[in-house]
């Protein structure tokens, strides 16, 4: 499983407690250039919801907290 499928998967879970932490780590432990390749992929998933659900809900937010919880 990718970075990106691993850190939405963990986020769209709201029955995994702590998940904000493990993301976070996720994060923290990215090269430049895989966490380079995660704002890209975030941004092209952003482009392409049509549809509301769980999984494109947790895509919308994390797009907006990656570069935060990097920057922690």
């Amino acid at each position: 499983m990718n970075k990106f499928d691993q850190i939405v998967k963990e986020f769209s879970n709201p029955t995994t407690p702590g998940n904000e932490h493990r993301i976070k780590k996720i994060i923290k432990d990215m090269s430049d250039e895989e966490f380079e390749e995660l704002k890209i992929q975030f941004e092209q998933a952003v482009a392409n919801i049509k549809d509301h659900n769980q999984e494109n809900h947790s895509i919308l937010i994390l797009n907006d907290l990656i570069e935060e919880y990097r920057d922690e």
